[in-house]
């Protein structure tokens, strides 16, 4: 049948339009159109934070022909046994007066950046070249990349609904789309708009539009659409490589262009290896100029919180991070912000490194739960589809578990392949029921409607959590420092460490 996407198109406007309101409102600073939170010393007040202006350097030092950054790193540095050793470069740098480069990767008395170069390349590089060297607020890279990851999940939800799940009611593609927004977790983004959400909201964006196009190669077979899928996910691994992980949904539309026909499966397995080849080659050069080896992304050289390189897997960290990540309930209270942190006590215990968090993903987004559809749908490629995005999304919680520890903006990393499975499951089964209900009787429209109320109820839920985490993530009480939002927007109560609040 044909669908409207009309209610479609408004949901997403409206969603993008909601996104750059909020980020105005709470985060004016960070787009480069207010001077609040300037450190006095002539930094933009975007350099708030450690390592924001890495990227601005970076771009400076790709147009001069360098893959380093400018900065000489102290010569005691070179002089360690273990320049990784937090403590150890701290104790140091008190005695000697002379301070390291902070999130910085630290290789053979260079620094290098970290942060994957493709945002680099694609928001930095060109402003810099435009603009004649001008610094990039970096709230602009994180709203555009934002607005093109919902984008994406209209254009990957409404293409299913249209193509592969047509009997789903309209107002079910929509609810499922506002629920898989909100439950993305983008607040974690646009409320603190720094360097560090950069990588991830551009991964975010390059991961759906990546499924879309696989999924229009799944039904259309068209290579363009196996290539431009492939390239996108590939270029993952220069934003974020953990999230490159998806890749493995690509065996979806491979494996079914290969069993409708074999000589035309392997010709679209040749479009989705080469972008991959090409993006691989490049990173590979890129990694071998900085770190000697093309396999080398440099996690273990980064000069942070842990020793990086000395960092072994403990099971004991699993348990009470996937507590925190997941299950662990959100704290309210009748006090304003209405919500507030968590208590992450065992995942201090168990040796991880903490900021404060609002609660676990799932009781915090209800409409999560709907992923639970895909069990009561008959499609096995749906349920597989479905068990695969929700694979990928634990594995990367496992590896922000053992490599960074529990903090709360780690969740954008896997909530949105949760938030995506829910929102197919919901349409999958939506599609089903009213398959069924066509088939067997137009009257059983109670039974019909039921889907639409449940996913509708769950969203709302979601909503009120977003709303509640929003006025949160405004409070001292969100950040690890003591200094969050309240400073920055006087207009709001703040709040201690204790929950009492000042007027």
């Amino acid at each position: 049948m044909m669908r409207s996407y009309r209610p479609l198109i408004a949901a997403t406007i409206c969603a993008m339009v909601a996104v750059g309101v909020l980020m105005l409102i709470f985060n004016p600073e960070n787009l480069g159109i207010a001077s609040r939170g300037d450190s006095g010393d002539g930094a933009p007040a975007w350099y708030g934070e450690d390592a924001q202006s890495e990227y601005d350097e970076l771009a400076e030092s790709l147009l001069s022909g360098s893959v380093a950054l400018p900065e000489q790193p102290p010569a005691w540095l070179a002089e360690m046994d273990n320049p990784y050793d937090p403590d150890a470069r701290d104790a140091i740098e008190a005695a000697t007066g002379q301070s390291y480069r902070w999130d910085a990767a630290y290789h053979d008395g260079t620094y290098y950046v970290y942060f994957g170069i493709v945002p680099c390349l694609v928001y930095f590089v060109p402003f810099h070249v435009l603009s004649g060297g001008a610094l990039l607020p970096t709230g602009i890279p994180v709203l555009v990349s934002l607005w093109l990851y919902l984008a994406g999940l209209a254009a990957l939800l409404g293409y299913a609904a249209r193509h592969m799940f047509a009997h789903a009611r309209t107002s079910v593609v929509v609810i499922s789309y506002v629920g898989a927004a909100i439950s993305s977790g983008l607040m974690l983004a646009f409320m603190n708009a720094s360097l560090y959400q950069i990588p991830v909201t551009a991964s975010m964006a390059l991961a759906i539009w990546g499924l879309y196009a696989w999924a229009r190669a799944y039904v259309e077979g068209k290579l363009s659409f196996f290539a431009g899928g492939a390239a996108c996910i590939a270029l993952i691994a220069g934003c974020r490589p953990p999230l490159a992980i998806i890749a493995v949904l690509g065996l979806f539309p491979l494996v079914h262009a290969l069993r409708k026909d074999l000589r035309g499966g392997c010709t679209a397995c040749a479009a989705m290896v080469v972008p991959f080849l090409l993006v691989g080659a490049a990173l590979g050069w890129y990694n071998a100029a900085r770190f000697g080896s093309p396999f080398d992304f440099g996690a273990g050289y980064n000069l942070t919180v842990v020793d990086m390189a000395h960092h072994p897997f403990a099971w004991d960290r699993v348990p009470s991070g996937i507590w925190n990540y997941l299950l662990q309930p959100p704290v309210f209270s009748a006090a304003f912000p209405f919500l507030h942190a968590a208590d992450l006590d065992a995942a201090w215990a168990a040796g991880s490194y903490v900021e404060p968090m609002a609660g676990g993903i799932l009781p915090a987004f209800p409409f999560l739960w709907l992923a639970v559809c895909a069990c009561f749908v008959q499609s096995r490629r749906l349920k597989s589809a479905v068990a695969m995005l929700l694979a990928c999304g634990i594995v990367l919680m496992l590896l922000d578990i053992e490599m960074g520890g529990v903090v709360g903006r780690y969740q954008l990393d896997f909530a949105f392949l949760f938030a995506v499975a829910a929102a197919v499951s919901a349409l999958a089964f939506s599609h089903q029921s009213e398959e069924a209900a066509c088939a067997i009787s137009q009257r059983n429209d109670g039974a019909r409607r039921t889907m639409t109320v449940v996913s509708a109820c769950l969203t709302c839920a979601a909503a009120i959590f977003a709303i509640a985490f929003t006025l949160f993530l405004t409070t001292p009480e969100s950040e690890p420092t003591g200094n969050g939002y309240a400073a920055a927007n006087p207009s709001w109560p703040s709040v201690d460490s204790s929950g009492s609040a000042d007027s």
